[in-house]
């Protein structure tokens, strides 16, 4: 595992990319899980304050969701969001069979670190502590993950969370709305 250096990440920099194909290169993973549910492999990554995630069912290309601080190669047909105003940002497929939401809130203290899943700590910045954090589970027919991520900022703490939900009855078709 790579030595983790103190680095402060500006929420105001997150760019979001989801895309059906090949992997996205340059990515430095510092966590990763995977887990396997009927014909879904799905990886959970740890990527600095960010995170990568893919879905992929059978044969089929996978998904792949994408949060960072940092542009990820990504084809063009990629859905691509910038967070510059920190507003929160919603997605979903045509056939509604994945969707994301993404909010920010600002905090003076720091939220209770999560159990479970995976997660990272990183080394504090701003008298605070960065961290990153992914859960998952299945319910009513879809797996679900929730990430949190914790940016230190100078007039206190910027929280990005996200959920996420897959059906899994049968993969989604990756069109945009």
């Amino acid at each position: 595992m790579l030595a983790l250096q103190p680095i402060y990440q500006n929420p105001r920099d997150l760019r979001l990319l989801l895309w059906c194909g090949a992997p996205p290169s340059h990515l430095t993973v510092l966590r990763t899980a995977s887990v396997l549910i009927g014909g879904w492999r799905l990886t959970f990554r740890v990527i600095g304050e960010s995170h990568w995630i893919s879905a992929q069912h059978g044969d089929a290309a996978p998904l792949h969701e994408v949060l960072a601080c940092t542009e990820a190669p990504a084809p063009p047909d990629a859905h691509r969001h910038t967070f510059a105003d920190l507003r929160g940002h919603t997605f979903r497929t045509d056939d509604a069979r994945y969707n994301l939401r993404i909010a920010f809130a600002l905090r003076k203290t720091p939220p209770a670190l999560p159990k479970g899943g995976l997660g990272l700590t990183f080394p504090p910045v701003l008298g605070q502590t960065p961290f990153t954090h992914i859960a998952w589970r299945v319910a009513e027919g879809e797996l679900r993950w929730r990430t949190r991520h914790l940016y230190p900022q100078p007039d206190g703490l910027i929280v990005v969370s996200s959920l996420s939900r897959l059906a899994l009855a049968q993969p989604p078709a990756w069109g945009r709305t």
